[in-house]
């Protein structure tokens, strides 16, 4: 997905995760706006990755465009690492929906994220869309229409 896309749908699944929690949205919304943007970080034309290039390019050198920031091991190591700072307030928790929500946007993409990283298997929607394709923007307006009416 483009960043644009990741980052619509960041803001937006911090909004439904809001709502569902009822409590008042406020600037933590950027930082799931921000954490849709990490898995990214070992792309170097990513956006994240051209503002911190000293990272992107030896991610990408080691693991590889959607390798370990797309798994289930990043994850767990991005919350352990705010545990571990005593990032308890809300942004921490903006920070991973925002993460887990360019994760599940990866997901409807053809090359899909490999969850279970260092395994090989790739996980993929049934129906996907190729990145910057017509469909990818109808999919971002259909997903925020569903969060906006609460499915």
């Amino acid at each position: 997905m483009m960043a644009s896309s990741h980052m619509i749908l960041g803001g937006a699944c911090w909004m439904a995760t809001c709502r569902a929690l009822e409590i008042p949205p406020g600037f933590e919304v950027g930082a799931a706006v921000a954490g849709s943007l990490l898995p990214d970080i070992d792309h170097p034309s990513s956006k994240l990755g051209r503002a911190v290039p000293f990272l992107s390019y030896p991610l990408a050198a080691l693991f590889g465009h959607r390798g370990i920031t797309h798994s289930l091991l990043a994850i767990s190591a991005l919350v352990g690492v705010l545990i571990w700072l005593g990032a308890t307030h809300l942004w921490a928790a903006a920070l991973i929906v925002g993460y887990l929500s360019h994760l599940v946007g990866d997901f409807f993409t053809p090359s899909g994220v490999p969850l279970l990283w260092p395994m090989k298997a790739r996980f993929r929607a049934p129906l996907t869309f190729k990145t910057n394709s017509f469909l990818e923007p109808v999919t971002v307006v259909a997903v925020m229409a569903a969060i906006q009416h609460g499915y």
